[in-house]
């Protein structure tokens, strides 16, 4: 019995969005065991440094390979339609990835102390009683770090198509890059659609869609 009214009076960190995955993106929360908090940060965090250092090791290759002219916009058809020298692109892109890994980082550390009245999350009646603050900022600083993990990671397949289209001498960019642009915004649709509804989800809502087994 004593287990029974420990499972019942679960408050959602247990069963927070009812996914069975990991934490921080679509599939599950990660903090099903008392230091969650801490351990469920860890996987996006490192995304973010590996999706930092991915764009940086495509600006440095770049850097060595790439012509002195190199194509710097492309029109509908992938074809090239304005050229510029190889450190115009590399500080443009180095720009860019500085900014992205900037803003995501800065955003994920300025969630945790957000006043709540600009916090917009479904739910808001839950996540936002004083028990459940501290999971919903580690919530929100989880999804942030992943999307920037993946807008850096689109940062450097720019990178690397801009520059093999340099390379190739035509001005003409790889199809990959409508492939590339395609998945990208598939997963940040995937992201919004899970955050908007699984993975705010009140944990009552979220227990009873896994069945009667859920929390034993």
């Amino acid at each position: 019995m004593a287990r029974s009214s420990d499972a019942a009076g679960t408050d959602g960190v247990t069963r927070g969005d009812g996914a069975p995955g990991g934490d921080g993106a679509p599939g599950g929360d990660g903090a099903a065991r008392g230091d969650g908090a801490a351990r469920g940060a860890g996987p996006a965090r490192g995304a973010f440094v590996t999706s930092t250092a991915v764009v940086a090791v495509a600006i440095a290759w770049s850097a060595t390979v790439a012509p002195d002219q190199v194509p710097l916009h492309f029109g509908p058809g992938l074809d090239a339609d304005r050229f510029g020298s190889r450190d115009e692109l590399l500080l443009g892109m180095a720009g860019v990835a500085a900014g992205m890994v900037v803003l995501f980082g800065l955003l994920s550390v300025a969630v945790r102390h957000l006043p709540l009245d600009l916090v917009n999350v479904p739910h808001a009646d839950h996540w936002k009683a004083a028990p459940h603050v501290p999971e919903l900022r580690r919530r929100l600083a989880v999804d942030l770090l992943h999307l920037g993990a993946a807008t850096l990671l689109l940062v450097a397949g720019v990178v690397v198509l801009t520059t093999q289209a340099a390379l190739a001498g035509d001005g003409r960019l790889s199809p990959l890059a409508g492939v590339l642009l395609g998945a990208y915004l598939a997963y940040v649709l995937a992201l919004c659609v899970w955050m908007a509804t699984r993975r705010y989800r009140p944990p009552q809502d979220a227990v009873g869609a896994q069945g009667p087994h859920a929390g034993r």
